[in-house]
């Protein structure tokens, strides 16, 4: 996901960087990954710094 127009998922935000993270599926388990953004992700508040 990221600003990117080759993104799966687009989003238009100033703060997203255009290669910022990616979701990864394996079984009923949803990983978000960092791509070395330049604002970090976050989920629940908490910055990612591995797969979460």
């Amino acid at each position: 996901m990221g600003r990117d127009m080759t993104s799966d998922l687009q989003i238009d935000r100033q703060r997203v960087s255009r290669h910022h993270a990616e979701l990864r599926t394996e079984g009923a388990t949803t990983w978000v990954i960092d791509l070395a953004s330049s604002n970090s992700t976050f989920v629940n508040g908490h910055k990612v710094q591995q797969a979460t």
